[in-house]
């Protein structure tokens, strides 16, 4: 495993990659094949800083999945007390639904999996909090796995992760992560 690291002013990006044989971070060889292709990319988390909470908000509503207004439209109970929306359109089925003020989505080609995989998730996220605070979670069922990302604002700063393979991994890294005011270890959430 290693890594890919940027940072400006004003962002900071961790892209994390398997790799056939040991190598340093940022290493050239990242991008060479065998370590090349999605396969080989696990994940990412950063954060980008705006210059107000609201652009960093208008940035986070760009996350949302887009459904066709042409979609059938259905209810649907997800357990534990969470009902969402399911919407069909072109042999694609996208399920939605709010943790607290996050806006949950999954969508793929398999009906099944996507309820199913929102059903995972709505189980996980009733013992396991999200921060608390405005977020996106979108999850494509594609292929390759389930392209996962992401994102919420705390106050100007838009936080991102992201896991290509499996949407609990990117899950379980947002929620692990924490905040600590002035460099203090407070162990504190959000």
């Amino acid at each position: 495993m290693t890594s890919i690291t940027t940072s400006t002013n004003h962002e900071y990006r961790v892209a994390l990659h398997r790799s056939s044989t040991k190598l340093q971070v940022n290493s050239s060889a990242i991008n060479q094949p065998p370590n090349t292709g999605l396969a080989e990319y696990v994940g990412a988390f950063g954060a980008t800083k705006f210059q107000m909470p609201k652009n960093a908000l208008k940035a986070l509503n760009q996350f949302v999945l887009s459904v066709s207004p042409k979609a059938q439209q259905n209810s649907i109970n997800l357990g534990n007390g969470i009902s969402g929306n399911m919407f069909l359109f072109n042999n694609e089925a996208t399920v939605e639904w709010n943790e607290g003020n996050w806006k949950c989505q999954v969508s793929g080609s398999n009906k099944s999996y996507v309820i199913n995989e929102s059903q995972k998730i709505v189980s996980y996220l009733h013992i396991h909090l999200l921060p608390k605070t405005m977020g996106t979670l979108g999850v494509m069922q594609t292929n390759g796995g389930n392209h996962t990302e992401l994102h919420w604002a705390i106050g100007n700063v838009l936080f991102a992760a992201s896991n290509y393979h499996q949407a609990m991994n990117a899950i379980k890294m947002v929620i692990s992560m924490r905040m600590y005011p002035s460099g203090k270890s407070t162990g504190v959430q959000y």
